[in-house]
């Protein structure tokens, strides 16, 4: 109800005044939720599948434009700019691990614009073992998931979305299959650049487990809040996206160390809570896009969570920093990124796109 009571409203320090409300609504409920991504399944289904996201920080729920690759985080961002439009997308990790996503959308007039995704994460080979430790031979694992998502524009400025998840896991001989759902609104003003959004991710579990009688377990689920401005006389754009609203504490503490002692000293290990402060900031996504034409952008972004949890003490190096780039040449997109993880190496990212439509549109002219 908060979040529909401002849709219709124009005046923008009103509209920030409801989203500051809106943002300590969700953390007022976040005691409901026990713990952050843990014992979920299908974890999958939170990878970024876009370069631009990527380079900006790994979230980008609120950029509405004629890029397809966005609206798998976003359902609510598929619009008649991306009728006919094909993507593809392909990441590598480390250790061999990697992943595939392919995207197709068509808008139907009147009714809204519709998308079909196909995610395919592969983790490499394993060696298999006995119970000695013997190598015997060796598996793969894997993760598919088949997306349909919609979405409908409510009035000039707010729109609507859904995406339908069907997620299949398979660990060597054992498969498990889940079902999710995403719901997201996203405001947009355009004469004000100006771009917000509310994503509820990941509502569903597994609806068999790998083994007989083993435990179901839910999805990894989220609410994510966005907001993103260009300016209007300037070819920058700004993001700030807000992740896990649904809690608020997100520090983590080693419970090994919980009333443990040091082996040097014998003194109790003291173990810091984190600061309001901190607590706070590991909500926050900031990413960067300067737009120098309309065929090439540049990206950056900080992820402060990243960061923290994956910097080394003594070589933090650019942990949690991202980079990218994106090329347009007619009706073909381009676009890489680099985020950094740790020291043991970095993520690149790629992606194609294909805009059926502009081509259409210039067989016509010629």
């Amino acid at each position: 109800p908060i979040f529909l009571s401002f849709v219709c409203n124009a005046n923008w320090a009103d509209f920030m005044k409801q989203i500051f409300v809106l943002v300590l609504s969700l953390f007022f409920i976040s005691d409901l939720s026990a713990q952050v991504h843990s014992q979920e399944s299908f974890r999958f289904t939170d990878l970024v599948t876009s370069t631009r996201a990527a380079g900006m920080g790994g979230n980008l729920i609120n950029v509405k434009d004629d890029d397809l690759s966005l609206a798998y985080a976003n359902p609510a961002l598929l619009n008649s700019k991306m009728d006919n439009q094909f993507a593809f997308s392909f990441a590598g990790h480390t250790a061999g691990s990697k992943y595939t996503m392919f995207s197709y959308a068509r808008e139907f007039k009147n009714i809204g614009t519709f998308a079909v995704n196909f995610l395919y994460a592969g983790y490499g080979s394993f060696d298999e073992t006995d119970n000695t430790g013997a190598v015997i031979g060796s598996f793969k694992a894997s993760n598919t998931g088949i997306n349909l998502a919609g979405s409908r524009q409510i009035t000039d400025r707010f729109s609507v979305g859904a995406q339908l998840k069907f997620l299949f896991s398979n660990l060597e001989r054992f498969n498990s299959f889940g079902m999710g759902i995403d719901l997201a609104g996203t405001y947009s003003i355009e004469e004000e650049f100006l771009t917000t959004s509310l994503v509820l991710k990941n509502m569903g579990g597994q609806l068999t487990s790998y083994y007989e009688g083993g435990e179901k377990t839910s999805l990894p689920f989220e609410i994510q809040l966005g907001v993103s401005k260009k300016m209007k006389h300037a070819p920058f754009r700004i993001s700030i996206v807000m992740e896990n609203l649904q809690k608020w504490d997100l520090s983590f503490i080693d419970p090994n160390l919980i009333g443990k002692k040091d082996p040097l000293t014998g003194e109790d290990i003291i173990i810091e809570k984190a600061s309001f402060g901190q607590q706070l900031m590991l909500h926050f996504v900031f990413g960067g896009e300067v737009i120098i034409t309309k065929f090439l952008g540049i990206q950056i972004g900080y992820n402060y969570r990243r960061r923290q949890e994956l910097k080394t003490l003594n070589a933090p190096g650019i942990a949690g920093f991202s980079f990218g780039l994106n090329l347009k040449f007619g009706p073909v997109k381009i676009g890489y990124a680099l985020a950094n993880f740790n020291q043991a190496g970095s993520t690149n990212y790629l992606s194609f796109a294909l805009l059926f439509s502009e081509m259409k549109n210039k067989k016509s002219l010629n």
